[in-house]
């Protein structure tokens, strides 16, 4: 892991915060609307599931080396709290 101090990301070749968190949330909506086609699934349950209620991020490694990692914390530290949609 020590390697890792030695590397960068460079600003302007990664992802804004906002877009990653947009891009997250609709790719969690893609995955789970096919669920609701099933008359037996819980459509207040589906509902519920497209806002995560956590996240995980990985403490070493290429996560920890995103440039703007204080401000996507924000944005979904935001989102849990509004408990609301980010889109």
């Amino acid at each position: 892991m020590e390697f890792y101090s030695a590397m960068k990301m460079p600003p302007d070749k990664v992802a804004p915060p906002d877009v990653i968190v947009g891009n997250l949330m609709e790719e969690r909506r893609r995955l789970i609307m096919g669920h609701y086609g099933d008359e037996r699934n819980d459509k207040s349950k589906l509902d519920e599931s497209l806002l995560p209620s956590h996240y995980a991020i990985s403490l070493s490694g290429e996560p920890t080396m995103y440039p703007q990692l204080p401000e996507l914390i924000n944005i979904l530290r935001n989102l849990l709290q509004q408990n609301q949609y980010f889109l």
